[in-house]
């Protein structure tokens, strides 16, 4: 208990460091400041349509010569209840691979190189985003390549064990590099929705890279990515022109939705995960040793009213690694560069997230060290500036800082249970 003391005292005496007002006060002039934002934000109107199959086609008209078209899917870890664990980060591999009229990616590569097009996927816990750019006359092209690939997918073997690979090697990487981000954020989640939805983790599990078939792959496939799970939006583009595209190369299908549709259900509790190898000699100099702590909270979806001062408060608090050779434009000047980074020279990396899904959110403070600073007062500095805006770090949160083992390469994560 005397080094949840000496935290509190630190906690009391950094509120207010380098001028920086607490976050529990209103901004003197905020009322204004809004107003000011209000006026100079240019208000686009979205238009909607809702297509006999269930798909919605959202635009928002923009000027330029360029548009960009995507499709967002209800898909990701959270609905692999009923399936193989990692399957959607095979299906993330495979984005934009053969399909029914494109025998390769070069081919869609070579198919929107006359309108200057261009693609990309983004994989999420809970969705996934297709996108296309290009110039505005080839919205139907655009249109087309993403109906190829969201129904009309091959799936090849070829693709199956190129994407096998793939993911062997990213899991093979982690072992290699000093920042374990996307480990931490599979561990923060387990931990705060244990065994539901957005607590799946999102990288296939290293049992399953093995197991996952090529069937497992169509069957989620098929019955995923169906009209009423998407989402078709354009950004520059004329309304009427992408329900026009919508209609002549998206199939007119319904699908029945037979995913498991559970509301994330925030549990709390611990998790650890531990290597007590030694960290791998790359070049000249070998990677530090590390112990990474994540520490969070519930926040909000993004539905909800608080969803914006989720948003605010993330980019205050900021953070990043040691070392950035940027300025302002990099975050040294948010809250935990300032009052951590800058302050306490063993520390590796801290870094404030909100991860945000359609029903649930978590807000995560995290910090990398050298395990002897772990269970000292100084390794928890971190959280106690996270708190310090109140004053009122909960005696549950310190104690269990406090408790945190001293083993190398340890992930740490604590989600308080919802009283």
């Amino acid at each position: 208990m005397r080094g949840v003391r000496q935290l509190s005292s630190l906690v009391a005496r950094g509120a207010g460091v380098i001028g920086q007002p607490p976050l529990t006060e209103p901004l003197a002039g905020g009322d204004a400041v809004i107003q000011t934002l209000k006026s100079k934000v240019l208000s686009k109107d979205t238009k909607v349509t809702e297509l006999p199959t269930g798909l919605k086609v959202a635009t928002v008209d923009w000027s330029g010569g360029m548009c960009s078209i995507g499709v967002v899917l209800n898909t990701g870890s959270r609905y692999e209840t009923n399936h193989r664990r990692g399957i959607t980060h095979f299906l993330e591999k495979i984005s934009f691979g053969s399909t029914r009229q494109f025998a390769t990616s070069e081919e869609i590569v070579e198919a929107l190189q006359p309108y200057g097009g261009m693609y990309e996927s983004q994989h999420f816990r809970d969705v996934a985003v297709y996108t296309v750019s290009c110039f505005k006359y080839g919205v139907s092209m655009a249109t087309k390549v993403l109906a190829e690939t969201l129904f009309n997918a091959t799936i090849s073997p070829e693709e199956v064990e190129e994407a096998r690979g793939s993911i062997a090697y990213e899991l093979q990487t982690f072992a290699m590099v000093a920042d374990q981000e996307p480990i931490v954020t599979d561990t923060v989640h387990e931990a705060a929705f244990n065994n539901n939805t957005v607590g799946f983790n999102k990288i296939c599990p290293m049992d399953n890279l093995t197991a996952i078939t090529r069937s497992d792959l169509v069957e989620y496939y098929t019955s995923h990515y169906i009209p009423s799970r998407m989402v078709l939006v354009g950004v520059g583009v004329d309304h009427d022109d992408l329900v026009a595209a919508a209609n002549e190369h998206f199939p007119a299908i319904t699908g029945e939705n037979t995913s498991d549709m559970s509301k994330a259900l925030y549990t709390g509790g611990s998790c650890f995960r531990f290597d007590d190898s030694s960290p791998p000699v790359i070049g000249p100099q070998e990677l530090p040793t590390l112990t990474h702590v994540s520490i969070g909270f519930p926040s909000s979806s993004h539905q909800d009213e608080d969803y914006v001062k989720y948003c605010v408060l993330n980019t205050l608090m900021g953070g990043g690694g040691s070392f950035s050779a940027g300025g302002p434009g990099k975050g040294m000047y948010t809250r935990l560069y300032l009052q951590v980074l800058n302050r306490y020279h063993w520390m590796y990396s801290a870094l404030a997230f909100n991860h945000v899904y359609e029903d649930s959110g978590i807000f995560t403070i995290s910090g990398s060290s050298h395990p002897s600073h772990v269970s000292s007062n100084r390794s928890l500095v971190l959280f106690s500036y996270c708190h310090g805006y109140s004053n009122n770090m909960p005696t549950e949160l310190m104690e269990y800082g406090f408790s945190c083992p001293i083993l190398p390469h340890a992930i740490v994560t604590y989600n308080p249970c919802r009283l």
